[in-house]
């Protein structure tokens, strides 16, 4: 699911490119390096490396600070 919102956030950030007139005046070479860093940078930051960070945060217990543990929990909060 996050390699889906990574490719969303790409394909975002390429519209709001072409909205301000950015890419418009890119060459051909230079649009397709832009493109492909742009669609790989956006796998990698928002897609794998959140992946394995939420892996890493649950393997240490520091996600459970954050969600409750049971409906007792959501029970005393009333």
């Amino acid at each position: 699911m996050t390699i889906l919102a990574a490719i969303a956030s790409c394909l975002a950030s390429v519209i709001m490119d072409f909205a301000y007139g950015e890419i418009g005046a890119l060459s051909t070479w230079n649009l397709s390096l832009f493109m492909i860093a742009r669609f790989v940078g956006s796998i990698f930051f928002a897609g794998v490396t959140a992946y394995y960070l939420v892996k890493v945060l649950e393997a240490t217990g520091v996600t459970n600070l954050v969600r409750p543990v049971s409906n007792k929990d959501y029970a005393e909060l009333d």
